[in-house]
């Protein structure tokens, strides 16, 4: 008897040995392909386990966990689908921080007075001066979030740089500005605003900020008072404002914008109905970008009041309505069709200003998350290749890739093609966008 159940003993521990065995095997698989910022187990990093909307292992509590830490990275699991948020998460801080999504979706639609419909991020305040928060925010899609200023996200003294994400159906109610992103900034040691705003490779899509008698202030998805704004690669598709900026309204700072579509964003209110892409008070640098089907009552495509610099871009209007509010302090290898000029393109190889359509293909997307419009037969390789780095664009942005991060000018060529994208036969494959990497500094690199 003691023999026949010290043989099925053993069958029963080597039967659970094998299970066993084959469940570690299972987790070490599993655990090789999490990220390494979501693997890391160390007091800088808090991982994001859960699509609760709070509690433990939740997006909220790791960036409660990050306040208390002051900085760190917040790194949302692979699998993890959709974060349905009961109110806005707010954080305030200086110590850098950055959120990984994952491709994660995170839905708002909360109505938040405060700013932020999904998050509200501040540097800190001090009697004389401020201090900014350090900040990236990578691969994460916003879907309808609501609030005042920002539908999505608000900062306040902070340096910002948002890539790899989506915003979609955000909206800044009610006296409000910014549809999806809304930034403010601080003041400085020497009483200069601080803080400023990145953007790159990232979609905007039917974005909307209404407000009735705001002024200056509008931004269908993009609303910076006071900062510099940057836009590398990315597009803005039937975004709108009641306020000036169908797309973009940045008052007060200066605005470059550099390989980025512009298609169907609307300025619909009154007499702020002004830039039905772009709206920019200060210096505006733009630069290989296509503008199409864009609506305002003035300036289809731009308004810009300070000095601008258009530099092999393609504009297309909508109608009768001109493209530009006020004339470019220089441009060079532009492509619009319009007889008036109103964008005042004088300079070198300015093209076709007449009423020829120049046949951009329909709005495409991938590699990455962008929509854009390839360009016609009429364009295509028309800009010498000493006119395929913008010289107004300074390092460490990149002049050498368009929007979906195919070479300029083309190899083996020795041309280039105004507009956001080289011609479809040049561009990369569509693939799956890579998962982000582990950055402690939020700077853009180019």
């Amino acid at each position: 008897m003691k023999s026949r159940l010290g043989i099925k003993l053993c069958i029963i521990l080597l039967t659970l040995s094998g299970s066993f065995s084959g469940l570690f095997a299972s987790t070490r698989s599993n655990a090789s392909a999490i990220p390494a910022a979501c693997a890391a187990s160390d007091s800088s990093h808090f991982t994001v386990i859960t699509n609760a909307d709070a509690g433990a292992g939740s997006l909220r509590q790791a960036m409660a966990d990050a306040q208390n830490a002051n900085g760190g990275t917040v790194c949302v699991l692979p699998n993890l689908s959709t974060i349905l948020l009961s109110s806005h998460i707010t954080y305030e801080g200086t110590g850098t921080l950055l959120l990984i999504g994952n491709g994660v979706i995170v839905k708002g639609g909360n109505n938040e007075s405060a700013g932020g419909g999904i998050f509200s991020f501040q540097g800190v305040r001090g009697d004389e001066f401020d201090t900014v928060l350090p900040l990236q925010i990578d691969g994460f899609k916003f879907l309808q979030g609501v609030a005042h200023d920002g539908g999505a996200i608000n900062t306040q003294i902070a340096d910002v740089v948002v890539k790899n994400s989506i915003f979609d159906q955000n909206q800044a109610v009610t006296r409000s500005v910014g549809g999806a992103i809304a930034s403010f900034g601080g003041n400085g040691p020497n009483y200069e605003s601080i803080g400023s705003l990145t953007v790159s490779d990232s979609s905007f899509t039917n974005n909307t900020d209404v407000c009735s008698d705001c002024g200056s202030d509008g931004g269908g998805a993009i609303d910076v008072q006071g900062i510099p704004l940057t836009v590398i690669r990315s597009s803005f598709v039937g975004n709108t404002s009641t306020g000036p900026g169908g797309a973009i309204d940045v008052t007060n700072s200066d605005l470059t914008v550099l390989a980025s579509t512009f298609v169907a964003n609307v300025s619909s209110s009154g007499n702020n109905n002004r830039g039905g892409a772009i709206y920019a008070t200060g210096a505006a640098t733009i630069s290989f970008s296509t503008f199409s089907g864009n609506q305002a009552q003035v300036g289809s495509a731009i308004s810009a009041l300070g000095s601008s610099t258009l530099w092999a871009n393609v504009f297309v209007k909508p109608g009768s309505t001109a493209l530009c509010q006020n004339s470019a302090t220089s441009s060079s290898y532009n492509y619009a069709n319009e007889t008036a000029n109103s964008c005042g393109l004088l300079g070198t190889a300015d093209s076709s200003l007449d009423s020829n359509d120049p046949g951009l293909g329909t709005l495409s997307t991938g590699p990455g998350v962008q929509q854009w419009r390839s360009p016609g037969a009429a364009i295509i390789g028309i800009i010498p290749n000493a006119g395929c780095v913008d010289p107004n664009i300074s390092s460490p942005l990149s002049n050498s890739t368009d929007e979906v991060n195919a070479p300029r000018p083309p190899a083996n060529s020795g041309s280039c093609t105004p507009g956001a994208v080289e011609p479809v036969a040049q561009q990369p494959p569509t693939t799956t966008t890579a998962a982000p990497t582990e950055l402690l500094v939020p700077a853009f690199t180019g």
